[in-house]
């Protein structure tokens, strides 16, 4: 009998090829990395092309591994209809890939320095059909072209970077794909497998911070053994798999019927045209038959019958795992449509396919659904006025509202962790009443709010988010002086001010003093240079008890008024939270920071404040202001029906 927990045997190959993409790359037509490796040679080589002999030794020394002899290997295959990251047909493109990522363990020892280098031969072999005899796609011409005036593209550091699944995408992606509930026992236990993510401004997506290593694909290995085993935990009779996938024809023969196959391939081509994100091909096809007849060899040398419930269950597993480790499942590849007569061709618009991706991750956190798909599948989502469609819907949806309480708490950097679960509630009901209700980006830092004092009585107080203690406790790190903290916060991450880089040698340890002597200490001028920029914006917050985080209006430890540091529009003195509150509830700098935080996080990558982005971005916020509607809803349909939101910059 084929035990449920055997790992299928060459999944650990889709490992080693995705632990070999760094998915904060950046991309070139056809999904190829570029702006990193050095160019090849300017000169033309000899008509002969890279030596092939020298390739061929190379690829069955570096490469034949993991990818078979002749790339034949279903977990990594090697042929230009089926080469996923990389781009097998064109030789400059593939030999900077393999400079740059191959092989996995030993990333950029396949250099690309020289006519004959290993890239550019083992990329040639590749290309040529991994035969020695020489083909037309290896020739370089025998006449010199024309020499053209180099140029500088514009604005090249805006390029679209290789992402991947954040964890919590990933996980909700499972869910969707194999319809599994919360809560799910081996899934959610599997969740603590995952590697930590690097966080920027509170999120988790810019895919310059998402590299893949063992480490990662090793959590995500373990996550989908146990969607496996949580889709098959009710299945313990023919009936049961037959409901399950709904196909009556399965077990049915004993011969290897095509009946059996076919049910099989069924069940296996709805996943993959969900979890790709995109219409299934015959080679994905092909790639889960191969599945198939491996498992059937397996039981048939064990000498099991070849058809018992275990067998298939096992086989079900292990296409749930092939497709759930597949990089066409955790990376995001964004080509976007060739046109030829284009003459900007470092910008183009995005396929209705990756268009429904943007859409699904960013609004839902979680794959397209078969309403998205279908419109993409029509051409559609090129449209704004569709696409705004699609985001009320989706916004609209439980997990949509469920993944903007989610994202906008981490934003506010509000730790689940060392706040108490009451606080918490509160702090997501907040956040969900603002974001369903559609309230204004005013009321996030002005609206009433019940404040619990010192003294054990609650007081209702304009103070909006920043009065909620969960949001103050987070913001709470000892031995730092709070006001510090705070301040730090509020600059940095909801003003988007940066901060000063120099700290003065005379910088004191602020252990051996009070909170109150620190704060008077930074008005000296070797700390006012830095401190005057957030400090006065933490003492505000000087009601708020440091250990408790308790409401206390008689405390003014600071003084009874604060002139807070010009940033932007900012430029007044404050004596409490609600002042505080009103001043940025007021203003643009704000409200501006907020729509530059969610466009990057719509794009998955930093932006470039210079260029392109810039521009959009002032498109974006002018939008936004002009609608008269400034809630988040309004910000994120501004966002989703503008250019820059269907654009790839290579």
């Amino acid at each position: 009998m084929i035990r449920l927990t055997r790992t299928f045997a060459l999944i650990p190959i889709i490992l080693l090829a995705l632990a070999g993409c760094d998915s904060g790359s950046t991309m070139s037509v056809g999904g190829t990395p570029s702006g990193q490796p050095e160019p090849l040679p300017e000169e033309s080589p000899p008509p002969a092309g890279p030596d092939l002999a020298i390739g061929k030794a190379n690829f069955e020394a570096t490469c034949a591994g993991c990818h078979g002899n002749s790339g034949e290997n279903i977990f990594r295959p090697l042929n230009p209809d089926n080469c996923l990251v990389a781009n097998c047909t064109d030789l400059t493109e593939l030999a900077s890939f393999i400079n740059i990522y191959m092989p996995p363990d030993d990333a950029q020892s396949c250099t690309l320095d020289g006519e004959n280098s290993c890239a550019l031969t083992t990329a040639a072999y590749i290309i040529n059909g991994f035969t020695t005899e020489i083909s037309d796609e290896t020739r370089e011409p025998t006449e010199p072209t024309e020499p053209t005036e180099p140029t500088e593209p514009p604005d090249q550091n805006v390029q679209t970077p290789l992402a991947r699944l954040t964890n919590d995408e990933y996980v909700n992606s499972i869910r969707t794909l194999l319809k599994l509930p919360a809560g799910s026992p081996e899934v959610e236990a599997a969740k603590e497998s995952l590697v930590t993510e690097s966080i920027i401004r509170g999120l988790s997506n810019d895919a310059e911070t998402q590299a893949l290593t063992q480490l990662t694909v090793s959590g995500y290995s373990k996550m989908a053994i146990a969607a496996s085993s949580d889709f098959l935990s009710g299945v313990s009779s023919k009936e049961d798999l037959q409901s399950l996938l709904n196909c009556p024809a399965l077990l049915e023969n004993d011969n290897g019927s095509s009946l059996t196959r076919r049910c099989v391939e069924e069940f296996s081509k709805g996943l993959i045209a969900t979890a790709y994100r995109r219409p299934a091909n015959e080679s994905d096809f092909s790639n889960i038959t191969e599945i198939y007849d491996t498992i059937v060899a397996i039981n048939d040398e064990a000498g099991n019958a070849k058809y018992d419930i275990d067998a298939h269950k096992a086989t079900i597993q292990a296409i749930i795992q092939y497709i759930t480790l597949s990089p066409e499942f955790i990376l995001i590849v964004e080509r976007g449509k060739t046109d030829p007569d284009s003459s900007d061709q470092l910008t183009k618009q995005l396929t209705d396919f990756e268009i429904a991706t943007r859409m699904a991750l960013f609004l839902a956190g979680t794959l397209p659904d078969e309403t998205l798909l279908a419109d993409a599948s029509a051409g559609l989502l090129g449209n704004a006025e569709t696409r705004i469609r699609h985001a009320d819907r989706l916004m609209s949806s439980n997990i949509g509202t469920e993944q903007f309480t989610t994202l906008i708490r981490n934003w506010l950097g509000i730790d689940e962790s060392i706040t108490e679960t009451a606080d918490i509630e509160k702090v997501n009901s907040f956040i969900t009443n603002w974001f369903v209700n559609e309230g204004m980006f005013s009321d996030l830092y002005q609206a009433p709010v019940t404040v619990e004092h010192t003294s054990g009585t609650n007081t209702t107080e304009p103070v909006g988010v920043l009065g909620l203690q969960a949001f103050v406790a987070s913001h709470t790190f000892f031995p730092t002086p709070t006001f510090i903290t705070r301040g730090v916060f509020v600059v940095e991450q909801l003003l988007c001010e940066a901060l000063p880089d120099d700290i003065p040698d005379d910088a004191l340890d602020a252990g051996e003093l009070t909170p109150v002597e620190v704060f008077e200490f930074h008005s000296k001028q070797s700390c006012a240079t830095c401190h005057k920029v957030f400090d006065n914006y933490g003492a505000a917050f000087q009601q708020f008890d440091p250990e408790t985080s308790l409401f206390n209006p008689a405390s003014q430890d600071f003084g009874s008024s604060f002139d807070l540091f010009n940033i932007g529009d900012i430029n007044t003195s404050v004596s409490t939270l609600d002042d505080l509150g009103f001043s940025m509830g007021s203003s643009e700098r704000a409200s501006n920071c907020m729509a530059e935080l969610w466009y990057r996080h719509s794009l998955r990558r930093n932006i470039d404040n210079q260029g392109k982005d810039n521009r959009e971005l002032q498109l974006l916020m002018d939008s936004w202001a002009e609608s008269g509607d400034k809630s988040m809803k309004s910000l994120l349909r501004a966002i989703v029906a503008s250019d820059s939101f269907i654009t790839l910059y290579l």
